[in-house]
């Protein structure tokens, strides 16, 4: 066996043993190739299988160092950072045992936000773990697949009202639109056009935004609570952050069958401004430390993505010629405002439009953000506990997380 086989047998060995101690593993520490990839086994994979001939020795080596480094740092977190982790390995497992396709993606993203609100609620660490809502996510999670989840369950009525009023809202739109625009189906040959995409979209933003205001109001973490974050209180409530807006338009839209996923805004770059030494000294003395504000997040149509799955499925159907009837179009749930492509991007010049859509870089790029604002949401109430059992969520999460830096041995 040569050596380059012998390092991906013991990649692949290593990833079994976070299966089998049920810990999510989104990706390695130190490589960004690998970040939100799902199973990372199978980027490693792509990886072994390009470079068959000539492997990288060296960051194969690295990558199995840092497996284990991360292993450890996983493994021993507390009772229910553990039964947390399990609720992501199996969400995430289930979802990638499924043909994946964007409103599959949309249905795991909806239930990820679920899990989410419901890990809002969870104890003191400290606290009896059979008293927690931990509990029944767990006892759901180990059966559940991306669009439901098991009877028997308590959690499963709060799963049950969050879709219905998600349905609902999709039925208002339904009802407020011209006769006929959400019936139309993918025939052989052809393909509803851009202008029917935005047509579509304009709808949901309407009824979503103007007549039923969902909103983000100004808010403060110490004195709101958790609730903008909270998509269950955010469909009830019509107020949140970008964050929570962007999935309840999500969750409608896979109600249309409009297949959808969510992009961050990158930060545009800050240009180098040249300060006097002495300005910056004294800066730096001044300087008061903050948590990020939450990301601003876009909705994209993904129609070339889910024809792809459609044909799959169905060898009858056929997939539509490249053309700028299938150019995304965009949705901004803060200004409530539909662009196309161009549009977008002239809006935000620094953001790629080129892309392509991957289920597991959508879904598990969504998670952590969760896990991310509700580090901030929490350090600012000053609540130190719930600031460390996220911090364990993120980097679950995100192996480009900061707060690696602060655990990996050196």
């Amino acid at each position: 066996m040569n050596a380059g086989r012998l390092v991906y047998k013991t990649i692949l060995q290593i990833s079994k043993q976070y299966s089998s101690n049920r810990l999510p593993l989104t990706g390695i520490v130190g490589f960004s190739q690998s970040r939100f990839r799902y199973p990372v086994s199978q980027a490693v994979k792509e990886v072994f299988n390009a470079q068959r001939d000539n492997p990288d020795l060296d960051s194969g080596f690295k990558a199995i160092k840092q497996l284990q480094a991360q292993y450890g740092v996983l493994n021993d977190a507390g009772p229910i950072e553990q039964v947390s982790y399990a609720i992501w390995q199996q969400s995430l497992q289930q979802a990638s045992q499924q043909l994946p396709s964007p409103l599959a993606a949309s249905a795991a993203v909806l239930w990820g936000g679920f899990v989410a609100s419901k890990m809002l609620r969870h104890p003191h660490p400290d606290a009896d773990l059979a008293e927690s809502p931990l509990r029944d996510l767990h006892q759901a999670s180990q059966a559940a697949h991306a669009i439901g989840v098991p009877l028997g369950t308590r959690v499963v009525a709060g799963w049950a009202n969050l879709n219905r009023k998600l349905h609902l809202l999709a039925e208002q739109v339904r009802q407020a639109a011209p006769a006929g625009l959400f019936d139309a189906v993918v025939l052989p040959g052809h393909t509803p056009s851009s202008d029917t995409h935005m047509e579509q979209l304009h709808c949901i933003t309407k009824t979503l935004f103007h007549k039923d205001r969902f909103r983000q109001e100004p808010y403060e973490w110490v004195y709101d609570g958790l609730k903008p974050l909270d998509i269950v209180d955010v469909v009830h409530t019509n107020k949140g952050i970008s964050l929570t807006l962007a999935v309840s338009f999500l969750g409608i839209a896979r109600h249309l069958g409009i297949p959808m996923s969510m992009v961050p805004i990158p930060e545009a770059p800050v240009p180098e401004v040249a300060i006097p030494a002495n300005i910056r000294r004294r800066q730096a003395t001044q300087t008061i430390a903050t948590a990020p504000e939450p990301a601003a997040w876009l909705l994209r149509t993904e129609w070339p993505a889910q024809f792809a799955i459609d044909a799959c499925q169905d060898p009858a159907l056929q997939l539509p010629d490249a053309n700028s009837s299938l150019q995304p179009c965009f949705v901004n749930p803060l200004k409530a405002s539909v662009m196309s492509q161009e549009e977008c991007q002239k809006q935000n010049p620094h953001m790629r439009m080129d892309i392509p859509w991957l289920w597991d870089v959508s879904l598990i790029s969504v998670l952590a953000e969760f896990a991310r604002v509700a580090i901030t949401a929490h350090q600012r109430r000053g609540e130190s506990d719930a600031v460390a059992f996220w911090m364990y969520q993120l980097m679950a999460l995100d192996t480009m997380a900061p707060e690696w830096q602060h655990v990996m041995p050196s």
